[in-house]
């Protein structure tokens, strides 16, 4: 484990900060790859039954959907379940947004609504956008993984803190391993702890196995990124346990958890 940080004052957005820095933005813009992967398991809206849309799809949409929402419009609640004030905001998202000629209060994982939904922000959070949504991250998470790692584990993580409503700054080196500070800068405290929490995030230093065969494979050099959500480890992918790799559960390498202790926004 590494020492403690010492504590950092956390600047908060404001929500008009916030709609200023994001406005005419796409998703993909703010946060890089999300677009292409972001995805359902299942349709979401009035004419599937609730028992088939699963908390997660449903408040990945109630996210989307708030991120397009602007003032006269109130943000819906982000309950991960199916209702009608969500059905509701569907409607006005595919009539004001989409421009269906049929509406029907629904989001199917390839239709035009959700490919709308990822796509062009019409004014950013309406609300308050005050502190960080680890709900949102967590689904953010699991629903962007990929089957197998990819070598983007620093990329996917932060990806899935910024959904939550936080901004991390990219380490100069743009590794992995020296995403600590980062983390530190918007409210996340280094902590000693072997009792993982939802949202807890592992910072892994770099290491090498030493072989040659072939070396790229077991060149870990540039570190690990992975959150938890409370009962399981994702990165770039779900991850079979606390490691990432057999390499790492060999190595062992240094790590540090991070644990977020500013602002929550439900």
């Amino acid at each position: 484990m590494s020492p403690l940080h010492p504590p950092v004052a956390v600047r908060i957005e404001t929500s008009a900060a916030y709609i200023s820095r994001v406005k005419g933005h796409s998703i993909q813009q703010l946060i890089p790859g999300a677009n292409s992967v972001l995805k359902l398991s299942g349709p979401v809206g009035r004419n599937v039954p609730p028992a088939k849309q699963t908390p997660d799809d449903v408040l990945l949409v109630q996210a989307l959907l708030n991120i397009h929402r602007r003032p006269p419009q109130l943000p819906i609640e982000e309950t991960g379940e199916p209702n009608d004030e969500t059905y509701a905001a569907i409607d006005e998202f595919q009539k004001q947004v989409v421009k269906l000629h049929k509406i029907d209060g629904t989001v199917d994982k390839s239709g035009r609504t959700f490919s709308a939904l990822k796509k062009k922000l019409s004014g950013g959070l309406s609300g308050a956008a005050r502190g960080w949504s680890m709900t949102r991250a967590l689904v953010y998470l699991r629903r962007n993984a990929e089957h197998s790692p990819k070598g983007q584990c620093a990329q996917y993580t932060r990806e899935a803190i910024e959904f939550g409503n936080l901004r991390l700054q990219r380490p100069a080196s743009h590794l992995a391993k020296d995403y600590g500070p980062s983390l530190v800068k918007v409210g996340f405290r280094a902590i000693d702890t072997s009792i993982y929490l939802a949202g807890d995030v592992v910072v892994v230093q770099g290491f090498s196995t030493g072989r040659t065969n072939p070396p790229s494979v077991h060149e870990h050099t540039a570190g690990h990124m992975q959150m938890y959500d409370g009962k399981k480890w994702f990165s770039d992918f779900p991850q079979n346990d606390f490691w990432a790799g057999q390499d790492y559960k060999h190595t062992k390498p240094y790590f540090t958890v991070y644990r977020y202790g500013g602002p929550v926004r439900k």
